[in-house]
């Protein structure tokens, strides 16, 4: 790993470079290692669920922090971690949101990075002081006594005698922001003050209607937080109050590092009453992180990184030191998953010249779950993606290939089967295996438009296809089927949405043979390399043609969904992906039925060696058997499997099949099932294990508004794209929710007006609520809603 990072650096070996957010080289570092804490807000449902179940240091966190609420029957963070009532309240929300940030420090630990110096946001500060033994706990269960403590004392806080919240401003006129909290003094003050384009109000309700009317008014953006409580303003004195009672029993001593505290704009004191009484009063102080950032800045911080729960805090280090030679970098993010977000930044850090444990990898036992990437496709992977953003950034693409190309031998002749590479695309060799680049096309290969988010005819544009996962299966498969030794595919975990925004999608798959890893990226058209998936490649792990998987010998349960009013009342698949044809038996641990392989339009009398649409089948079922045995009608989406071994060439259209699947529930919001294909003779044409889905409970009304049926210029739900909560929804996982709606919702020039309006997910959803509030196409549902109520600047 080192090696393989070395020679793509190799130009500059003893130094470090940045520019922006962009570093590279593996010498010195260029200047101090700033750990930084979110606060309030950063923590979601469901986070760091990877790394929970994985890594026990991790979980033991959490599960301290459980305890201390159970010994005084109050009501459990981890309720609230799964979707209860409490995740952003002062009393469980803000302890959830610290001890996973605690968890991600120890995991940095664990690979080797330790901080010179740290800084909290807001209730970041707890951790901040933590982490720098300043707040000096013998142990875990010993820090979340502390941090429970903290929020149980939070029920004695009397409610405010009026509403009051948080507001967020962004935009670029600061004076217009400074004279609506001089005119409203003493109601509305300066809360947090983020970077140049962001700050947060708190105060009043009255006082922030106000505000916000006449912000938006000028074109700022003003979004009001799920807060009850003015924090970081003079309204909020009484629970600095009643903190500094509290922290006087608490042991303090002098930091082993720097510790910078965001209302002071300076280092914490080393007297331990004076850090007492500061972690109090910063309570009802503002904060100025923005002045923080660039105090750490002039005092030689260089590489600034956030242990938080979904990395909040990278823009705003960003947008402060514009301009600057800087590198700000998230341990974790909604968008990846935890170890992948963790070995990207390990990639980032390596090329910074920081050294890595990358032991810290290695595969581990995973309660719940059936395997582990292995070290070598995590590590190549990230430093692929590496490699793509410096390219990009410093324009070397040519000097880079060059240098990488010099290191290699010459290469050997492949030769690819005629059916083993429709999905793979042209391939060219390289010296450890090849490169395969395809572009699929919706116009071309019209099957690709039955597997989108949505149903046809509801609105002036369609559904918006995406690649299905079993297509990626189908890529990685391909990729087996050219080795020497016939392999299956392992450890194949799906990263990103693969959309089809516009009318292609192009992949680009890095087989190394050598190693027996699959990266699989996505290519944009400015020259971006992002990763999609990844998988590892192994010796066949099942011996003989019998199935293996069991659905139990119990009373079978009588099915009361049958595959036509599945297709027709919850599944958005088209005709192309209907392949289950009745369902024979459904257990408490399993279901089986029966299937036929369908027609792939664009494909039609091309030998497949897998069929995806076929192997879509499996997480269909896994779906269809959430429904007879919970109830549960949420979106089931696959995104990770253990093990794919094709037995035979996929079968022709028209073939009677029969699929086995096992399923057990591994989380709250995850499945993992064992899946096999058979034909009528119980020959297996392919096995499928450690299918795992996400479960996603839709906001109440989106289920109906993203796969209903009726037209949207009439649904009452499309108006919820308009609040809040609407907008948070659509702009989760990289805002696929938002465009899914706007592709089935706008024509297709205002989608394109759209698509290019903004980059950042809220934004793009905030943008959409606009166009939807002013289009006269969609008046009935949106009449109730004002433009002015989600204007934002364009």
């Amino acid at each position: 790993m080192e090696h393989a990072a070395t020679r793509i650096a190799k130009s500059n070996r003893d130094q470090l470079r940045v520019r922006g957010s962009f570093s590279y080289g593996n010498g010195p570092k260029a200047g101090k290692l700033a750990i930084v804490f979110p606060g309030q807000g950063s923590q979601f449902s469901g986070m760091l669920a990877d790394l929970i179940q994985a890594r026990p240091a991790a979980r033991q966190w959490f599960e301290c922090l459980d305890a201390v609420y159970q010994r005084v029957g109050a009501g459990l963070p981890s309720d609230a971690y799964h979707g209860g009532d409490g995740l952003f309240s002062l009393s469980t929300g803000a302890q959830l949101g610290l001890v996973a940030s605690l968890a991600l420090h120890d995991s940095l630990k664990a690979m080797g990075v330790e901080g010179e110096c740290f800084v909290g946001h807001s209730n970041g500060e707890h951790a901040a002081l933590i982490a720098s033994d300043a707040l000096s706990f013998p142990s875990v269960e010993a820090a979340c006594d502390f941090i429970g403590s903290v929020g149980l004392e939070s029920r004695s806080v009397p409610p405010p005698p009026v509403p009051q919240g948080v507001l967020a401003v962004t935009g670029n006129q600061r004076a217009a922001v400074e004279q609506v909290v001089r005119e409203n003094s003493g109601t509305l003050f300066l809360s947090v003050d983020n970077c140049p384009m962001q700050m947060l109000l708190a105060g009043t309700d009255q006082a922030l209607e106000r505000a916000a009317h006449r912000l938006r008014g000028q074109g700022l953006v003003c979004v009001k937080m799920p807060f009850t409580w003015a924090h970081h303003t003079p309204l909020f004195r009484g629970w600095s109050e009643l903190l500094w009672k509290h922290y006087r029993n608490i042991p303090v001593k002098t930091p082993r590092a720097e510790v910078y505290c965001c209302a002071t704009k300076r280092r914490y004191p080393s007297e331990p009453e004076k850090i007492r009484q500061l972690l109090a009063e910063q309570w009802s102080a503002p904060v100025y992180f923005r002045q923080t950032i660039e105090a750490m800045y002039e005092s030689g911080v260089r590489i600034f990184l956030e242990a938080g729960p979904d990395n909040r805090l990278v823009p705003f280090i960003a947008d402060t030191l514009r301009g600057k030679s800087y590198l700000a970098l998230g341990a974790s993010s909604q968008d990846h998953a935890d170890f992948d977000a963790l070995a990207m930044l390990a990639a980032e850090l390596f090329a910074a010249g920081i050294p890595i444990r990358w032991e810290f990898f290695h595969p581990v036992a995973r309660q719940s779950f059936a395997d582990a990437i292995s070290i070598d496709a995590i590590q190549r992977a990230a430093i692929e993606e590496q490699k793509s953003i410096v390219q990009f950034a410093h324009r070397m693409d040519e000097r880079i290939a060059r240098k990488v190309q010099s290191f290699l031998p010459h290469p050997k002749h492949i030769s690819f089967g005629s059916n083993a590479s429709v999905f793979l695309g042209e391939a060219q060799p390289s010296a450890d295996g090849f490169t395969a680049v395809r572009h699929h096309s919706v116009g071309r290969e019209p099957y690709l438009s039955d597997h989108a988010l949505g149903r046809p005819g509801r609105g002036q544009g369609s559904p918006l296809p995406v690649m299905a996962f079993t297509g990626i299966l189908a890529i990685a498969a391909e990729a087996a089927a050219q080795a020497p030794a016939r392999l299956c595919v392992t450890s194949l975990r799906l990263h990103r949405w693969l959309a089809f925004d516009a009318d292609t999608l192009t992949l680009e798959t890095v087989v190394d043979l050598r190693n027996k890893t699959v990266s699989i990226f996505v290519l944009s058209g400015d020259g971006m390399r992002h990763l999609g998936a990844n998988a590892t490649l192994t010796k066949r792990l099942h011996a003989g043609a019998d199935s293996s998987v069991d659905i139990g010998n119990a009373e079978p349960l009588r099915p009361s969904w049958s595959a036509e009013r599945f297709y027709a009342e919850y599944a958005f698949h088209g005709r192309s992906f209907q392949g289950i044809q009745k369902v024979l038996r459904l257990t408490a641990s399993g279901v089986e039925a029966e299937l036929h392989s369908t027609m792939l339009p664009g494909l039609t009398g091309i030998p497949l060696y897998c069929d995806p649409a076929l192997l879509d089948c499996a997480g269909q079922l896994v779906a269809l058997w959430l429904l007879e045995t919970t109830g549960e009608v949420a979106g089931a989406f696959p995104f990770s499997a253990s093990e794919l071994d094709i037995c035979s060439p996929a079968p022709t259209p028209g073939t009677r099949l029969l699929c086995r699947a096992s399923v057990r529930r591994v989380t709250f919001a995850t499945t993992e099932a064992d899946v096999d294909f058979l034909f009528p003779d119980g020959t297996v044409h392919a096995r499928l294990r450690g299918l795992q889905q996400r479960l996603v409970l839709f906001p109440s009304g989106f289920g109906d508004l993203l796969f209903g049926t009726g037209p949207l210029a009439s649904s009452p739900s499309l108006a919820m794209a308009a609040t809040e909560e609407g907008q948070q929804f659509l702009a989760r996982d990289g805002a696929i929710w938002a465009r899914a709606l706007a592709h089935a919702a706008l024509s297709h020039q205002e989608w394109c007006d759209w698509w290019s309006s903004a980059e950042e997910p809220l934004l793009l959803s905030r943008n959409l609520a606009v166009r939807l509030t002013k289009s006269s196409y969609f008046h009935g549902s949106m009449a109730n809603v004002s433009a002015e109520q989600v204007q934002i600047r364009k």
